[in-house]
């Protein structure tokens, strides 16, 4: 118990210079990376995030001098907007598209930092990314609305009744908490007027709060904001005016609350969080989507060894890998209406968690046993708890996130013992000063 009790508070003391450090090491926008853009293009990113949200801000402001936050009259002022105002089109896409672009912009920021470890020299700069890319979502989810057509009209109805679901918790049922939100959020019980107020509040003080907050960073650090060449600015720019005229900004039909689409659909950032309410229950939805940005910022804490190479990450580079990919795959299953929740669940969720066992145990027996006998000790642990899952799961579908939860927590926990393990017997085997080992 004492050595379980050490270890939890050297881990602690750990994690807390960890977070101290991080805030030395700041950088929001990879200023210092983006001089080096040249070298790898994927450096830029930081500078595009800044071009494309000044740019949908910009275009946001312009939209505003004709736009009418009013149910009767939204729908009529985006038209009005699209095919009367000189050049409207090209406003509409650049709101559009610039939104679009930054969130591309974060979402493969945030894969650059993850799979090139550099949250390891500072956590704050994931912590940003993350945080970055939840309001730039939430940001896209408030504008959304404001078009009023039949598609985001009930897109906002079904992420509204989200919160509602969390009164099936015990304790929580007892404060009608999430009705309470969900009714915050329309104003009301249902959509109308006042969901177009605060939504249209919302997403325009969302915007501009934060770009305080950005100048003030700027402010008391210096440096540039874009550390772009004119070319690569006129090539977005160019690129986002190109997409606008090629492919106008969506304005779908007229919002009607009688007649419900099938599918209903989001915008194509939340296809795939919309898939997983398809094939969950509720509140276990709900929980998920919540969960998902707070696993996220704790990865970092998990993740703690010096080597930043792939086969040094391997757990952690293909837990990337099949986020990224179950992200597609849902999205392109919703959009197909390819949703069935007594067939379809067992093969993602075991797939699932196939993947994460497979390159669990791969992680664990590299730094457990070094390159002798890896592979057979990976081989024998997964067929046998992969059979064990397969049984289990197909009888017991209650046991699914027990089981899920149980093996995360065995294999970080078996990661932190193995790296602590390997790191005193590599320190007992260092060459002393004199050259001797």
């Amino acid at each position: 118990m004492s050595a379980i009790l050490n270890f939890s508070i050297n881990y602690l003391k750990d994690i807390l210079s960890y977070l101290g450090s991080s805030f030395k090491n700041i950088s929001i926008f990879d200023e210092e990376k983006s001089r080096d853009y040249n070298k790898n293009p994927f450096n830029m990113l930081g500078s595009m995030i800044y071009l494309f949200w000044i740019i949908t801000v910009g275009s946001g402001i312009l939209l505003v001098f004709w736009y009418i936050p009013t149910p009767e009259q939204a729908y009529s002022s985006i038209l009005h907007i699209q095919h009367e105002v000189p050049f409207g089109w090209l406003i509409r896409g650049f709101h559009k598209y610039g939104a679009d672009a930054l969130i591309v912009a974060l979402t493969m920021r945030i894969y650059r930092i993850y799979f090139n470890a550099e949250y390891k020299k500072s956590y704050m700069v994931w912590v940003f990314a993350i945080l970055g890319l939840v309001l730039a979502m939430y940001s896209g989810l408030t504008g959304y609305l404001l078009i009023w057509n039949q598609r985001a009209f009930w897109a906002t109805k079904v992420f509204a009744t989200f919160p509602t679901y969390l009164d099936a918790l015990p304790i929580v049922d007892l404060t009608n908490f999430g009705k309470n939100i969900s009714h915050i959020l329309l104003g009301g019980a249902s959509i109308g007027s006042a969901t177009m107020t605060r939504f249209y509040g919302g997403h325009y003080m969302l915007s501009f709060i934060t770009l305080i907050f950005v100048e003030l960073y700027f402010w008391k650090r210096g440096g540039r904001r874009i550390n772009l060449s004119w070319r690569a600015i006129t090539f977005f720019i160019g690129l986002l005016a190109f997409i606008s005229f090629v492919l106008p900004a969506e304005l779908g039909s007229r919002s009607d609350a009688v007649v419900t689409p099938n599918p209903i659909l989001s915008d194509w950032y939340f296809l795939a969080l919309y898939q997983i309410m398809k094939y969950m229950a509720p509140l276990t939805a709900t929980l998920w989507t919540a969960l998902i940005p707070v696993v996220a910022l704790l990865i970092p804490l998990f993740d703690r060894g010096t080597d930043v190479s792939w086969k040094g990450r391997i757990f952690w580079n293909y837990l990337g890998v099949m986020a990224m990919f179950l992200w597609i795959l849902f999205s392109i299953l919703i959009i197909n209406s390819f949703a069935n929740l007594d067939r379809d669940p067992p093969y993602w969720y075991l797939g699932m968690m196939a993947w994460v066992l497979f390159t669990g145990l791969w992680q664990w027996g590299k730094t457990a046993l070094g390159r002798t006998g890896v592979y057979a000790f990976v081989t024998i642990n997964y067929v046998i708890f992969y059979v064990v899952i397969v049984l289990v799961t197909n009888r017991h579908h209650w046991l699914w996130h027990p089981m899920a939860v149980f093996f995360m927590i065995t294999f970080v926990l078996s990661e932190l013992y193995y790296r602590n393990k390997y790191k005193a017997v590599a320190a007992s085997s260092a060459p002393t000063p004199g050259g001797q080992s």
